[in-house]
């Protein structure tokens, strides 16, 4: 008996990949010698359904089955081909690890040429997340850390796949604020509002800074010079690196000074120039400090400033704009004026003096007017002899600084005084007569006796005494001695008249 040879198999494969035979021939009493051709591991076999046979090599494999009878010796042969197609190989390179954010580059090191076709996964994060060209470039991760990537290599009939991880090193956020718009010569604080963790950084704050840069997370700045300034601030993790420019504005803060005309005296005017910025765009406020007249400007140049003390006055000076104030304070000297006492306004008699003034003050200089019935018009307290009903007398006080002060007395003179007791009269018991004259003003009038007066105070009383009487007027005025004069009053008396006892 001759026993039937006769397999199937599962090729075609691909290279790499297993293949089985399956006996279809005789399958009793019978050895099996199998030879799967070049390239084959294992290359032969007698077991009658052989598995996992793996060919390294791509092609036409001739395989070849001899069935023996075991009793008879008889064989027989089978002999077929089958197709290995190559698989392809896989692997790739990258330019990783890189920084979150910069492009990551793939080139693919395993089978390349026409017929393979190209599938990658790039893993979570990536934008693009898949590619089909051979070596994808450009490739973005938003996220730091391990991502893994495949590779697929295909042809119609084979693929194969490889797996590999690379890493992303975190690229930090650089992003900040401040407050600016600022003045010349004002803090203007950055604050840095991106990632914190880990970061370094690197400031660079631009022209007129001071600092000029900074490696603080956040730091302030003073500008010396106004306009646009650009600020950068540099983001670091290792080498992985942010970069974010803004473009701030600094105004300019107004220079403030002045000058004035003082020391001055009290009452004198003072006049103020601005020394610092200048121009149109400018707005101005005065304080002029404590007793001035007026006590506020808004003038550029304040002028006929005066003061009601003398002393130390601080005065206020700021310059704006919509933008920047600028305030400077500065004292100034006030040179206090000399008290001028020119006495209190007095009544004299006539023909008489009278000291003015006060007592004289050291370092002190006097100067009276009019001066021609004065004692002295160059010291404090002269003797005044006036000849004129009213007489106003002016002083001039001038102190040690040049500082001036003026008061001013009036001093009456009253005219003489006039007694005018009238023309001495006689008039019969238990009449009457007027005595005195007329009233003039400021004389004091006083009659002695009193008896038989309606007064003895009026410059003219009625009289009407019962005897014979001298009646003496004493005149007098404020300051001035008594005036006297008399008159006399003879009372006749009245004559007796008897007609006899009535009949």
């Amino acid at each position: 008996a001759t026993p039937v040879a006769s397999f199937t198999s599962t090729a075609p494969a691909c290279t790499g990949m297993p293949v089985d035979f399956t006996n279809t021939g005789t399958v009793v009493g019978v050895t099996w010698a199998w030879n799967f051709g070049s390239g084959a591991a294992p290359a032969t076999s007698t077991v009658q359904n052989p598995t996992g046979i793996v060919y390294s090599t791509s092609g036409i494999k001739t395989v070849t089955l001899t069935t023996t009878n075991l009793t008879t010796g008889c064989t027989s042969t089978y002999t077929t081909t089958i197709n290995i197609y190559q698989t392809p190989t896989v692997s790739f390179v990258s330019s990783a690890p890189q920084c979150q954010g910069s492009q990551v580059n793939f080139t693919n090191a395993g089978s390349t040429g026409l017929g393979w076709t190209y599938a990658w996964t790039f893993g979570s994060a990536a934008v693009p997340a898949t590619s089909t060209a051979e070596n994808p470039s450009g490739i973005i991760y938003t996220t730091a850390g391990t991502h893994t990537v495949t590779l697929t290599i295909s042809s119609s009939n084979c693929s194969a796949t490889t797996t590999q991880t690379i890493s992303i090193n975190p690229t930090p956020v650089a992003s900040f604020t401040s407050t600016a718009p600022e003045c010349t010569g004002l803090p203007v604080v950055f604050t840095n509002t991106g990632d914190t963790m880990g970061v370094t950084y690197n400031w660079s704050f631009g022209s007129g800074a001071n600092p000029a840069t900074s490696s603080s997370q956040d730091t302030t700045v003073i500008y010396s010079t106004a306009g646009p300034h650009t600020v950068t601030l540099i983001s670091s993790i290792g080498t992985c690196v942010d970069t974010f420019s803004q473009v701030i504005t600094i105004h300019q803060t107004p220079m403030v000074s002045f000058t004035s005309n003082a020391p001055q005296c009290a009452g004198s005017p003072v006049n103020f120039t601005n020394t610092g910025s200048t121009g149109s765009s400018w707005s101005y406020s005065w304080n002029l400090g404590t007793g001035a007249t007026p006590a506020n400007s808004s003038a550029e140049n304040p002028s006929g400033v005066t003061y009601a003390n003398g002393g130390v006055v601080y005065v206020t000076f700021t310059i704006s704009d919509q933008n920047c104030t600028n305030t400077f304070i500065d004292s100034i000297t006030i040179n206090s004026a000399p008290v001028a006492d020119a006495g209190k306004d007095t009544v004299i008699c006539n023909n008489t003096t009278v000291q003015i003034g006060s007592a004289p003050v050291a370092g002190n200089t006097y100067s009276w007017f009019p001066s021609s019935t004065l004692s002295s018009s160059t010291i404090a307290n002269p003797v005044a002899s006036p000849i004129a009903p009213s007489t106003i007398y002016i002083v001039t006080v001038t102190n040690a600084n040049g500082c001036t002060s003026q008061d001013s007395v009036v001093v009456s003179m009253l005219a003489p005084l006039s007694a005018l007791a009238g023309a001495d009269g006689e008039i019969c018991r238990n009449d009457s007569m007027q005595i005195g004259a007329g009233l003039i003003t400021g004389q004091n009038y006083m009659w002695s006796p009193a008896a038989g007066l309606t007064s003895t105070t009026s410059p003219n009383p009625i009289a009407s005494p019962t005897a014979t009487t001298t009646y003496t007027l004493s005149v007098t005025g404020p300051g001035c001695g008594p005036v006297t004069d008399e008159v006399t009053v003879t009372v006749h008396q009245l004559p007796l008249a008897d007609a006899g006892p009535n009949d």
